[in-house]
């Protein structure tokens, strides 16, 4: 077993699936989906539902906090 070293921040590793809107040529927040778990090289996992449910929507995307504002999402 290996020790922690430093404490452990979730946002590293879990993320919310964010769906889009495109609205006036923009793309807007709909709704947050669901959560994705980082597996390791750009894979993530999520449940399949949520996947399903924000299929709904013109993009899906993965969520990120803006470390500046913590109300804030980025998105790629």
């Amino acid at each position: 077993m290996y020790p922690l070293i430093g404490p452990i921040d979730s946002n590293e590793f879990i993320f919310p699936l964010i769906g889009l809107k495109s609205i006036n040529d923009a793309l807007k927040l709909k709704n947050i989906y669901g959560t994705l778990s980082y597996v390791k090289n750009g894979f993530f996992v999520t449940a399949g539902h949520s996947i399903t449910n924000s299929l709904e929507c013109d993009k899906i995307a993965v969520g990120f906090q803006n470390p500046d504002n913590i109300k804030e999402w980025k998105y790629e």
